[in-house]
């Protein structure tokens, strides 16, 4: 349980700096058309730029006016991919002991389509895709660093099979990085 106090009324801005802290903390989306804004007031997701990805939009990221430090997520509805930092996904965030440099947001969210595996076979394709598509967005703070990130897709490729009943077992898996942001 996490309880924040404030002695007066906050102001809209306020209100979605303390909603966009909890949602990454928590890996809770937030509900409606709401940006997602650090404490010193940099946009972290926008609403309109990722309409398209609007669905499970969940982050990492480090803010140290909030003692926020959270190295690895997954959206709480469970159907999506989960991001962590180093070398595996731990049991809880506090157990992580990578280090993120603060400032440091990584945002991301799908565009709600399936994540049926499904052959292509008017071309004959030998892969099976899935429609679901995630979209990130990442705010480095002033010095500069490349995340080292993994990512675990076993709550995605366990939820749903192929389209033709292949295991998914029997399959490899990759991931297709658009750095073109098309």
């Amino acid at each position: 349980l996490e309880f924040i106090y404030y002695p007066r009324i906050l102001n809209i801005l306020e209100k979605n700096k303390i909603e966009t802290y909890l949602s990454v903390k928590y890996g809770v989306s937030l509900l409606g058309e709401k940006d997602y804004i650090s404490t010193k007031g940099d946009t972290l997701w926008n609403f309109k730029d990722n309409k398209e990805f609007g669905k499970r939009i969940t982050g990492i990221g480090r803010d140290d006016l909030t003692s926020l430090n959270q190295k690895q997520s997954g959206n709480s509805e469970k159907n999506g991919i989960y991001i962590h930092l180093g070398d595996s996904l731990y049991k809880s965030n506090l157990q992580n002991k990578f280090e993120l440099k603060n400032e440091t947001f990584l945002i991301w969210g799908d565009n709600d389509k399936t994540t049926l595996l499904k052959q292509n076979k008017k071309e004959n394709d030998e892969m099976y895709k899935m429609d679901r598509v995630w979209k990130s967005e990442s705010r480095i703070g002033s010095d500069s660093l490349i995340i080292s990130l993994q990512i675990d897709t076993k709550e995605v490729l366990l939820t749903d099979k192929t389209s033709d009943s292949v295991s998914t077992k029997s399959l490899s898996h990759w991931l297709l990085i658009d750095e073109s942001g098309t």
